[in-house]
């Protein structure tokens, strides 16, 4: 499992984490691998990766290409069109593209809505969305759903209005969640769609905070502090989903997913930042393919 972002290792992974809490812990270690058939090209690949983390010194990192049919390698001129061939064959919901960044996966995703989908507007009904952070607010009145994970992809059903409020823009719209089988009445952010960042920043949620326990809309004038912010949460607003175009994602939000197309981003990555952390990533998103694995841009990884 790769660490949480800036981390070294992940707390929910060290036994010693829970035995401090008086908990039992057994540990089990999984050998069959059910995702990749056993002469998969995208598992010899896992299985080397993983082995070569536990080297000491850690070597360079490299690809095994030859000999395996569900092993390509392509570059930036052509990932559209091989993108637009996963599309065609399996369908955006078996495809994704795996970046190292926030930035890059919102330039693929912008790529890939104007070059490959020919969406025009910002937000269109079908449009594959990601949650951005997890959400207990949409979730309440919906019996079989606890909340909207974070990762969680959603698919916009019907779009109701769209509408501007204390500088934020926000879009009433129905979601559906296919992993869950439910459809969510809701409102979202826009801006998150083209932010870089993965999620609001904490300034800007404490500034939306602020209008909204100032909003008369939301309070009466002679409400008490305790008040407004009681019902700050569950206000509509300062609630709404976080969300992020899904057809690229980072490594950290595809984890626990797989697709039966992925194309893994490895352009842009220095010699000396491919250490123990690149391993790990490389690892995750190498293990997120079932049927076909395409890597972009590899440099002297493929050599």
């Amino acid at each position: 499992q790769l660490p949480p972002v800036g981390s070294a290792e992940s707390p929910a992974m060290v036994p010693a984490n829970f035995k401090r809490l008086g908990l039992h812990v057994s540990r089990a270690v999984l050998t069959d691998t059910v995702r990749q058939s056993r002469t998969s090209g995208i598992l010899r690949n896992a299985t080397w990766l993983r082995r070569a983390m536990l080297m000491d010194p850690l070597p360079s990192p490299r690809l095994l290409l030859d000999g395996y049919d569900d092993l390509h390698v392509t570059d930036g001129n052509d990932v559209a069109d091989v993108v637009g061939e996963c599309y065609r064959a399996d369908g955006p919901d078996e495809t994704i593209i795996v970046t190292r960044s926030n930035r890059r996966a919102l330039q693929f995703n912008l790529g890939i809505r104007s070059a490959i989908l020919d969406y025009e507007e910002e937000l269109v009904k079908g449009e594959r969305l990601l949650i951005a952070k997890n959400n207990y607010t949409w979730s309440a009145t919906i019996k079989e759903l606890d909340f909207i994970a974070n990762g969680d992809v959603a698919i916009v059903s019907s779009i109701h209005s769209i509408e501007e409020k204390h500088g934020f823009r926000f879009a009433n719209v129905t979601l559906t969640l296919p992993d869950r089988d439910v459809d969510v009445p809701c409102r979202i952010f826009l801006d998150t769609l083209t932010d870089e960042s993965a999620s609001i920043d904490r300034a800007e949620l404490q500034r939306l905070a602020e209008a909204r326990m100032a909003d008369p809309e939301a309070n009466a004038p002679d409400a008490s502090w305790e008040t407004r912010l009681r019902r700050l949460r569950k206000d509509e607003y300062f609630n709404a989903l976080q969300v992020k175009y899904a057809y690229a994602v980072t490594c950290h939000k595809a984890q626990g997913a797989q697709w039966k197309n992925v194309v893994i981003d490895l352009g842009g990555i220095a010699p000396e930042s491919q250490g123990l952390e690149f391993y790990r990533w490389l690892y995750t998103a190498t293990s997120r393919a079932t049927s076909r694995l395409f890597y972009l841009n590899p440099g002297e990884m493929a050599e």
